[in-house]
């Protein structure tokens, strides 16, 4: 407008909308929600990994595979000594 500072100007058009502004905000918006996404997945992933793995379940494998090679031995120890 005819006779604005640039001190006017500034503050007149820092009120309006850029055309930059929204191009940047949904940058912004699409990088959030991709990382939301991607924790989420994360997330559920940990989750349904951690109730099929746990330290206690593989102990507690490793025990009965343990138990099981004894049984097995001692089984074929038991028949080589009777033959």
């Amino acid at each position: 407008m005819a006779g604005e500072t640039d001190w006017e100007l500034q503050w007149r058009m820092s009120d309006s909308e850029k055309p930059g502004d929204k191009s940047l905000y949904i940058i912004h918006v699409v990088v959030f929600y991709c990382v939301l996404v991607l924790c989420s997945g994360l997330l559920i992933w940990a989750f349904y990994m951690a109730s099929h793995e746990t330290p206690g379940k593989v102990y507690r494998e490793k025990c009965l595979l343990r138990q099981q090679n004894v049984f097995l031995r001692r089984l074929m120890y038991g028949e080589q000594t009777k033959n």
